[in-house]
């Protein structure tokens, strides 16, 4: 199963339930909400897909909210404006 891990080039601060991310080589900045934001410090490590929405489930008390394809349509937004890579 593919395995994503940010990039260790951005600058990321949390301010109240957001999370503000810079892209310092791109020059770009995004924000995300509280559930990005810790799935953001999560990918500090190499995770996968289901092993995130386990952790949001666990953490958050998360059930039928959170689906495969929602977690994998977040995922590819971050590598799209380079903010987590793919792990082989």
């Amino acid at each position: 199963m593919k395995q994503f891990v940010r990039n260790q080039d951005m600058e990321a601060v949390q301010l109240d339930s957001e999370w503000v991310i810079l892209n310092t080589e791109a020059y770009t900045v995004t924000k995300i909400n509280e559930l990005g934001g810790y799935c953001w410090s999560l990918l500090e490590s190499p995770c996968t897909i289901l092993s995130l929405i386990k952790s949001l489930q666990t953490d958050y008390q998360i059930e039928d909210e959170l689906s495969f394809e929602d977690m994998e349509s977040f995922l590819s937004e971050l590598v799209k404006y380079g903010l987590i890579d793919h792990v082989n």
